[in-house]
């Protein structure tokens, strides 16, 4: 069944887990691919609910940001985790709600 705003209302919880899903892979390194892919997914749920709603999901986003450098690091991509880290740095601290 197909409820209008059904699935909208999902995305918060939605990337909460890939984020956890991602940060715990991160820190015991198994699954380093899949942890890649939901952290990557992550910022971008968020970075969609952070436009509508900055006070609500920057401070997410920026977690995610946090989150997806280090996946690139354990990945190897340095350079492209730096690049991230520059890109949160540069979002304005907001707190979690």
């Amino acid at each position: 069944m197909n409820v209008p705003g059904r699935t909208t209302a999902r995305k918060p919880n939605l990337a909460r887990a890939l984020l956890c899903y991602a940060a715990v892979r991160i820190t015991v390194q198994i699954e380093l691919p899949q942890a890649l892919l939901a952290a990557e997914e992550a910022v971008g749920i968020y970075q969609a609910l952070a436009q509508s709603k900055p006070e609500t999901f920057l401070g997410y986003m920026k977690v995610a940001l946090t989150t997806l450098a280090d996946a690139l690091d354990a990945h190897g991509r340095h350079e492209r985790a730096d690049q991230v880290r520059r890109w949160e740095e540069s979002l304005p601290e907001t707190p979690l709600l």
